[in-house]
């Protein structure tokens, strides 16, 4: 199958790969994700007509007709139009839980969380919720002034709030690595990781590291992260005896890739993408990282070690990630307020996953709406995990080749 978006008439047969692949995604479709994918395909559908009418959608006046959520304060509520998804799952929770509900009544004294992407939305209420029970927190983000601001919030609400800010650019691997120095000079145990940070880029670019933008950003800053982190959780849990937890932030929006689930050949040439394709194989890699990662934790880690790691789904939700996308920001503020949740919503599964003690001993495995959910066929396919797994771990290893060649450099110039 041939993606091709230079041309109008590339964008046509775009158009008609979309609607082919959206049959193929419905027949091994999860439940939860059926309305989320209605909305994530009129989404694409809108940013098709964008496309063809060269932004004039952009232009229409959707904003009197919907309120859009405000991110960029520690009062992020907002009522949707309607919430039907109330009915309560095994766990006792639903869609329409909050994170302070299914945190409620835990105690997280002593515990250390890294929270990636926490300056605004759904990290920033996961963080929130977090200090709230009492978890030393330290947000990474990409903004310090953003995250210093959102901190400030965080303390002044909660008494004795302990929080730190650290830069963290995800789509560079040599900032994931200051980030995690950074994190070491602090003499912190770890023992929870949020990997929340997420882009829906307007085009498809390379990074700075020659990967496409979704691609280095949403996977392999938080492989890499995780992997310089994980050495410290392991001690954390050997030394304390506490369950140390990883979370990987996915979306529903993981059933939107190709047909071989990810583009191995294609993800150092973003021009052969299409920023919800691209998006979508992104989502569909955190989960992939999260079975390989338990498979081989299960392996390696001796009794005396016990961390787990899981993917959620945190629901369709209006925040931040859409901003460089017009038409998708228009859905989201306009029919999509039919399926959207809260803030305080969207941040509730994670919040689950990472303090609630029903998750003890649950790894690699997929939540949505605080609950179980089986992912798509593609997102548990174990020989498709450890490709991938393959594929990450040898372009970390090629950057580190280059920070040797760098510091022989910088070595034999001193010289």
């Amino acid at each position: 199958m041939k993606f091709c978006t230079d041309e109008v008439t590339g964008v046509r047969v775009y158009g008609r790969n979309v609607v082919v692949r959206a049959r193929q995604v419905l027949d091994t479709m999860p439940q939860c994700a059926l309305l989320p994918f209605v909305f994530f395909s009129v989404s694409i559908a809108c940013s098709y007509f964008e496309i063809m009418s060269e932004g004039l959608f952009a232009k229409l006046p959707f904003d009197r007709y919907s309120s859009f959520l405000v991110t960029d304060t520690i009062s992020q509520s907002s009522t949707p139009a309607m919430w039907f998804f109330n009915r309560k799952g095994p766990s006792g929770f639903s869609g329409a839980s909050t994170a302070e509900e299914v945190t409620a009544g835990v105690d997280g004294r002593g515990l250390v969380a890294v929270i990636t992407g926490a300056s605004s939305g759904i990290g920033l209420e996961t963080a929130r919720v977090l200090a709230l029970r009492s978890v030393h927190v330290v947000m990474a983000v990409r903004k310090v002034a953003a995250g210093l601001k959102a901190s400030e919030a965080i303390r002044a609400e909660i008494a004795g709030a302990k929080v730190h800010v650290l830069e963290l650019d995800l789509s560079s691997m040599d900032s994931v690595r200051r980030f995690a120095s950074e994190f070491d000079s602090l003499n912190l145990p770890l023992n929870i990781l949020i990997n929340n940070a997420g882009i829906l880029a307007k085009n498809c670019t390379r990074s700075i590291d020659g990967l496409e933008l979704h691609f280095a950003t949403n996977h392999i800053g938080h492989f890499l992260l995780t992997n310089l982190l994980l050495e410290n959780m392991k001690n954390a849990s050997r030394e304390s005896g506490v369950e140390g937890r990883i979370i990987n932030v996915s979306s529903s929006g993981h059933i939107m890739t190709y047909p071989e689930g990810i583009c191995f050949d294609k993800v150092k040439d973003p021009s052969r993408f299409w920023t919800y394709i691209a998006y979508g194989q992104s989502k569909l890699a955190n989960i992939l990282h999260s079975i390989e990662l338990a498979r081989i934790l299960k392996c390696d880690q001796g009794d005396d070690v016990n961390i787990l790691t899981n993917a959620i789904h945190p629901g369709v939700v209006g925040t931040n990630l859409f901003k460089h996308r017009a038409s998708a920001n228009a859905v989201v503020n306009s029919i999509g307020r039919i399926v959207r949740k809260t803030v305080e919503q969207g941040a509730a599964t994670t919040c689950y996953v990472a303090l609630h003690p029903q998750v003890t001993r649950i790894s690699g495995k997929y939540f949505s709406n605080c609950n179980l959910e089986t992912p798509s066929s593609q997102a548990s396919n174990s020989e498709l995990a450890k490709k991938l797994w393959e594929f990450s771990t040898k372009e970390k290893e090629e950057n580190d080749d280059d920070i040797d060649q760098e510091d022989v450099l910088v070595e034999e110039m001193d010289e």
